[in-house]
């Protein structure tokens, strides 16, 4: 037969299990916090990944066509246009209002770049300038050009924030002809 100090001994005291609560209460609020912040990083570097990939691609396609083209015809610093000979007109601009990067070619429009934020368009001589930082000279006329530097960023919004997800593309692209 069990005493009364052994019957008593059996269960958890209510001190016992409210800190056994407040432990495991903060145990899950830390793997909480921890896999909210995994998601949002695999997210970023996903879409990072993804904005990455995009702007190369549309970086090779401008490139090629700048390359194969005679000369630039007309610029300002969100478009170009390019006399491309027998083949017509090349052109690419920025669409401020739905953030795109359209290339016009041969009559036909596509979009090479979508979420795009910003587009800068500088043209230069293809000379460099010695004994200076400045490594091509700017150039007035369209006619000069030998050489387009293309700058633009791209941006998302992850879990409806915009945050490290922006990605920033740059080259410069010689003229061959």
């Amino acid at each position: 037969m069990k005493t009364k100090i052994q019957k008593r001994r059996r269960g958890f005291t209510l001190v016992e299990l409210m800190v056994a609560a407040g432990v495991s209460g903060i145990v899950l609020a830390a793997l909480a916090a921890a896999s909210l912040y995994t998601a949002r990083s695999f997210a970023s570097i996903s879409n990072h990944h993804e904005l990455d990939q995009n702007s190369r691609l549309a970086l090779d396609q401008m490139t090629k066509l700048i390359r194969q083209s005679e000369y630039l015809s007309d610029y300002t610093a969100d478009s170009l246009t390019f006399n491309c000979g027998a083949n017509g007109v090349l052109e690419f601009y920025h669409n401020p209002q739905t953030k795109e990067l359209v290339q016009t070619y041969t009559n036909k429009v596509k979009t090479l770049l979508t979420e795009c934020d910003d587009v800068q368009f500088q043209v230069f001589q293809r000379n460099t300038i010695s004994n200076t930082f400045s490594q091509f000279p700017n150039i007035t006329g369209t006619n000069e050009a030998k050489l387009v530097q293309v700058n633009w960023t791209c941006s998302r919004e992850i879990l409806g924030k915009k945050w490290n997800v922006e990605y920033v593309q740059s080259a410069k692209i010689v003229i061959r002809k």
